[in-house]
């Protein structure tokens, strides 16, 4: 979990995903507490906080805690703060799932995912 670059984190993003998709919801739990542990116990990039957060906001949405889905988002949007627009893209989406993105962010995810192609 030491590593921080976007390919690695893209990498444990896959994973989590796949054990989301399966209902792991535990398990993920676990992973995304060690994540967190050991991102707060060395110096760690805004990138790898960023997608623990993403992570931990799509568990607390499976989870439906939805209260705690927005302040895991809004974590992420600030660790970003106008870098790394995919992973904004995400938290701002996670933000929509949980009833709390208003107009200009929802803009600025469709705007990040036109760019890249996505949308």
């Amino acid at each position: 979990m030491d590593h921080g670059g976007p390919s690695w984190l893209a990498g444990i993003e896959t994973v989590v995903g796949s054990w989301l998709d399966a209902g792991e919801l535990d398990g993920v739990e676990q992973a995304l507490d060690r994540m967190r542990m050991r991102l707060e116990a060395a110096p760690s990039t805004a990138l790898a906080r960023a997608t623990e957060a993403i992570l931990r906001g799509r568990l607390l949405l499976a989870q439906d805690r939805f209260e705690q889905a927005v302040t895991a988002a809004e974590h992420a949007l600030a660790e970003t703060d106008g870098r790394a627009p995919w992973w904004r893209a995400k938290a701002i989406r996670i933000l929509e799932r949980a009833g709390a993105a208003d107009g200009p962010l929802l803009g600025e995810a469709t705007s990040i995912e036109t760019r890249l192609g996505i949308r």
